[in-house]
């Protein structure tokens, strides 16, 4: 697995903390990726489906202390 360390990973629907995207995130900085993820915007949270916006910044402030 270390030949895969640094490269760049970019995971699409992120929107849960502990949803299928964050874990797969999570699993692919322990392995050394760096992460690029995306989630659902501002515009989204007057939807029926609403999110917490402030999980994807959770995340992100988690996979910054993993390194």
């Amino acid at each position: 697995m270390n030949q895969l360390k640094g490269k760049i990973a970019i995971v699409t629907g992120v929107s849960r903390l502990k949803g299928i995207g964050a874990a797969i995130c999570k699993e692919l900085a322990d392995a050394g990726y760096h992460i690029f993820f995306t989630y659902w915007t501002e515009y989204d949270k007057e939807m029926p489906w609403s999110i917490k916006l402030d999980e994807p910044l959770e995340l992100k402030e988690e996979l910054i202390k993993k390194g």
